[in-house]
């Protein structure tokens, strides 16, 4: 190994390959070689934050890498690749895929996450090559999707979203409170958006003894971005204490970075 280079502690890859193909717009010369492999970041940590993974061992498979295709449009998170033999790194953006040209006498990388707190439904697919392909990328198409439900604010809920490996990012939204007058005793809940049993953000509620409120929006900033990377993702309004004089509402509305090709 080359002096100087800091690879972090990792995991042995042994899961094998998968099939996994990209098409390239050249005729490789000789005789190509190809290996593709599917990394799931579910279990790695901030200690080991990462694979090695070694095609040498495997026959018929590259002994030399030229070039990687990278499929991240999977993955909230970035990943980065290292080549222990000439410290060459390649830091892939999430969402993004494409062909790179690495610079490696090796069949031997390490490849990591960037985040690992917010990895655990990402998924990266690699694919090995002993030839060049022109450097190329591109990002998944990317849609808005919006969620608005309206919320009684005397009950309690929760409210499982659907589709949640396909929103990405939670943009903005709103929680607006309308004709709504606290009880004698006051009134207090709890707003929160939870993403695999976590919470990313809670909204305390107070009102004082008979207050009345009319279009308050709540949300605590207009433009707040939150990358979702989660298996599930869910709402709740939970009442605390006192109550709240029937007839008022509360109108939800997130919008998200919505991938439907996943």
């Amino acid at each position: 190994m080359a002096q100087n280079i800091m690879i972090p502690q990792f995991f042995p890859y042994s899961d094998g390959f998968v099939a996994y193909g990209a098409a390239c717009s050249i005729q490789p010369p000789g005789q190509p070689r190809w290996g593709s492999f599917q990394f799931a970041w579910a279990n790695v940590t901030a200690e080991m934050p990462g694979y090695m993974v070694d095609m040498t061992q495997y026959p018929q498979m590259p002994k030399e890498i030229a070039t990687l295709f990278v499929d991240n449009s999977r993955s909230s998170q970035g990943v980065v690749i290292i080549f222990p033999d000439t410290g060459f790194k390649l830091i892939v953006s999430p969402y993004r895929r494409g062909f790179y040209s690495v610079l490696s006498k090796s069949a031997r990388f390490y490849i990591g996450v960037m985040d690992t707190t917010r990895a655990t439904d990402c998924f990266t697919y690699v694919g090995a090559c002993n030839f060049f392909v022109p450097p190329q990328e591109e990002e998944v198409r990317i849609e808005r999707k919006a969620i608005l439900f309206a919320i009684d604010p005397a009950i309690n809920i929760i409210h499982n979203v659907a589709g949640t490996n396909q929103l990405l990012r939670l943009r903005s939204g709103y929680l607006v409170m309308s004709n709504i007058t606290a009880g004698a005793a006051g009134f207090s809940a709890i707003f929160q958006i939870e993403a695999d049993g976590l919470p990313i953000m809670t909204i305390n509620v107070t009102l004082q003894d008979n207050e009345f409120i009319d279009g308050r929006n709540l949300w605590p900033a207009p433009n707040m971005e939150i990358d979702i990377g989660a298996s599930s993702f869910a709402v709740s309004w939970t009442v605390t204490a006192g109550a709240v004089i029937a007839g008022g509402t509360m109108d939800l509305g997130m919008y998200f970075d919505f991938c439907p090709g996943i």
